[in-house]
């Protein structure tokens, strides 16, 4: 239910956002009839309710369909378990397939750390990915332990997530703009 609710929000965003305005096949901006309305709007005089701040339509506490009360701070948590668990499953997709350094670059949150074979080293860019290669990073007890992993069970603790078993793993992180991304490897 709570995974809907953050689906839900980000769907509205995503539909209001797509409702202003278009480009046509010929390049040329085009127009909704909602863009067309704010036009008329914002060229007639403004009257005294069209002036009034926006009253808030998210009350900050509501009642969940189970009777519960829900506070925003939960509806936020579960918008950050949300994060975590989509930058998880596409983290766990690229493991899998272990296509190209190219596909895991962005899912990486620079620096990352590699711990293989008893020693650390820190990957600081896609050319020190690209130096080290898949077949360091991922190696066949990683690539099962990932596999494996059930991310709808993930534990998110700290702003930290670890995918895979006790042996073989990779650890999620959030970054500064909430990108969930691979901070460390543990091959």
């Amino acid at each position: 239910m709570k995974n809907r609710k953050a689906l839900a929000v980000l769907l509205a965003a995503a539909i209001s956002l797509t409702g202003c305005s278009y480009v046509t096949a010929s390049g040329t901006a085009g127009r909704t009839k909602e863009t067309e309305k704010t036009e008329i709007k914002t060229t007639a005089e403004p009257s005294a309710q069209e002036t009034a701040p926006p009253e808030e339509t998210v009350p900050s506490e509501e009642i969940a369909p189970s009777g519960e009360t829900s506070s925003s701070g939960e509806e936020e948590e579960d918008l950050h378990t949300a994060l975590f668990r989509s930058g998880a499953y596409v983290v766990q997709m690229e493991i899998t397939t272990g296509l190209t350094t190219e596909y895991l670059d962005p899912l990486c949150n620079y620096p990352v750390k590699l711990f293989a074979d008893g020693r650390e080293e820190t990957i600081e860019d896609e050319e020190d990915l690209k130096k080290i290669g898949l077949d360091t990073l991922y190696s066949d007890g990683l690539v099962a332990a990932v596999g494996d992993f059930d991310v709808e069970s993930m534990k998110i603790e700290g702003g930290r997530a670890v995918m895979g078993d006790d042996l073989y793993y990779v650890v999620l992180e959030m970054d500064e703009y909430e990108n969930v991304g691979i901070t460390e490897f543990h091959p």
